[in-house]
């Protein structure tokens, strides 16, 4: 008895797309990793050591001052108080200034010899003054890092700080704040799943657990923006489940623009703080924040209203 010829076409077309959703598969995996070693050649290379050569140089060479009442008269004790209120009580916002944020696999590709370029201008003029001493530079360092919220537009600007900074000083950070806002990673899921660095679902759970490892990290926020009013539970624990390896002994903060989707439980599952429907709020150099929208008793007046 013949086939059927429906069975065999039925079988052929099965047969060919199977195979070319294998292909498909396969050549999205070779772009995702030839994309995601792009965007790891462009980081900063690995500390070798817990000094930077700055910082080694210095020590070599520290003048006595001897001649400076400032630290003829002044005990270390005064001394770092001062340090504190000159380089510390500040929002240093870092942002990497040749990352397109908006851009789309595969944009890093053919751009491995461009490094990334981390900058801070509150951080440069807060050391203007250690700087000009050596001696007050090696008492007031450790304050930039105690003393100061570390605020970073994105995942990349992470990286970049965690490889540029000293171990040691990496490890005295005690407040950072996280800003997740990329436009591949919204709406899908696979848009995160999928997804390569800095906004694909594993290099955000590296960087959750590269956090969890941050010895003097006392307060950690994250914003969280997609441009979805509301998301599915599944979705959501992409973004929170990595966060739950920091411990009790890191106050989390979480803000995220989304409603509580019906798919997810009333009560909060998170062991931290997560405030949902929050407003966006852009801000320069790539940074925006996620804050509770004012009612309009509570708007601030302007100087006319204040005036009358």
């Amino acid at each position: 008895m013949s086939p059927n010829p429906i069975t065999l076409l039925g079988t052929l077309y099965n047969r060919v797309t199977r195979n070319k959703a294998v292909k498909r598969k396969q050549n999205r995996d070779k772009w995702r990793e030839k994309a995601t070693a792009a965007w790891n050649a462009r980081l900063p290379s690995d500390r070798s050591s817990d000094e930077t050569c700055l910082v080694r140089s210095i020590q070599r060479d520290v003048s006595t001052q001897s001649n400076s009442l400032f630290f003829r008269k002044l005990p270390l004790e005064i001394r770092r108080l001062i340090y504190a209120n000159v380089v510390g009580g500040e929002e240093l916002r870092l942002q990497v200034i040749n990352e397109n944020k908006k851009a789309y696999n595969g944009d890093e590709i053919g751009k491995e010899k461009i490094p990334f370029k981390l900058t801070c201008p509150m951080g440069r003029r807060l050391l203007a003054f250690p700087i000009s001493c050596k001696l007050a530079y090696m008492e007031s360092v450790d304050d930039l890092y105690t003393c100061n919220t570390f605020r970073l537009s994105g995942v990349t600007p992470y990286w970049c700080l965690q490889r540029f900074l000293p171990s040691r000083s990496f490890g005295l950070i005690q407040d950072l704040h996280l800003q997740y806002s990329y436009p591949q990673a919204d709406h899908m899921v696979d848009g995160l799943i999928l997804g390569i660095p800095p906004y694909g679902s594993d290099c955000w759970r590296e960087t959750c657990e590269d956090i969890s490892k941050m010895k003097g990290l006392n307060h950690l926020r994250v914003d969280i923006f997609v441009w979805a009013p509301y998301i599915h539970a599944e979705h959501e624990a992409l973004f929170f489940s990595p966060l739950t390896n920091l411990g009790d002994s890191v106050k989390v903060e979480v803000r995220v623009c989304w409603e509580k989707d019906s798919s997810v439980p009333e009560e909060e599952i998170w062991p931290f703080i997560v405030s949902r429907d929050m407003v966006y709020h852009e801000e320069s150099n790539g940074h925006f924040s996620l804050d509770a929208e004012l009612a309009e008793d509570q708007q601030p007046k302007s100087q006319e209203a204040l005036q009358c």
